[in-house]
């Protein structure tokens, strides 16, 4: 009986450890989960063909969102999400900051320029890798700037996500068969006791 409320608790310990999750990474609930939120919540006339529910949120120059949570100290993450931009130009861009809570260390800052994605078209799929320091309190800042001399147009943004990095560590399943695993050796040697 204790062994069985031993993989249980192991279960959901690896379970839980194994999903880094965002707070309304897709905006279906607004603006829920974010704080300093500027951008707007929307649902497109035209949805991407990619996007994940009915809306995505919209930046125009100078917007911010932020997101406090808590991840696995000395541990590899990837922040995914899917960006679009609404007409030609070259001077939109959209800016992912990843850090330490509060921000003393940043883990990841990576710019991206944004092209137009035509009508009903597919978000482009963004990845960034990173690794938390010693602290688990974590910080994800997005915000958005235009450069050069022609208005910078508008970005979306939809289905953010963070999850374990698949070089740091097994599959959530192969790690609970390998824990099952264990604890039936440590069942099988009591047993004989």
């Amino acid at each position: 009986m204790k062994c069985k409320g031993l993989y249980l608790a192991l279960t959901l310990l690896l379970g839980t450890a194994a999903q880094a999750q965002l707070t309304n990474g897709s905006f279906e609930s607004g603006t829920a989960g974010w704080s300093n939120f500027s951008a707007t919540v929307l649902s497109p006339a035209t949805a991407f063909s990619n996007q994940d529910g009915l809306n995505v949120a919209r930046f125009s120059p100078s917007n911010i969102i932020i997101q406090h949570f808590t991840l696995l100290p000395n541990t590899s993450y990837v922040f995914s999400a899917l960006v679009a931009g609404d007409a030609v130009g070259d001077n939109s861009y959209i800016r992912f900051l990843i850090g330490d809570d509060p921000l003393t260390t940043t883990l990841n800052q990576t710019q991206f320029q944004i092209g137009a994605t035509p009508v009903g078209g597919a978000m482009d799929q963004i990845d960034l890798f990173f690794t938390t320091g010693a602290t688990a309190n974590t910080l994800l800042q997005i915000d958005s700037h235009g450069t050069g001399f022609v208005a910078p147009r508008d970005i979306f943004l939809d289905k953010l996500s963070i999850s374990l990095a698949s070089s740091t560590a097994p599959e959530p399943t192969t790690l609970a068969l390998l824990s099952l695993g264990a604890l039936s050796l440590v069942a099988r040697r009591r047993s004989r006791r």
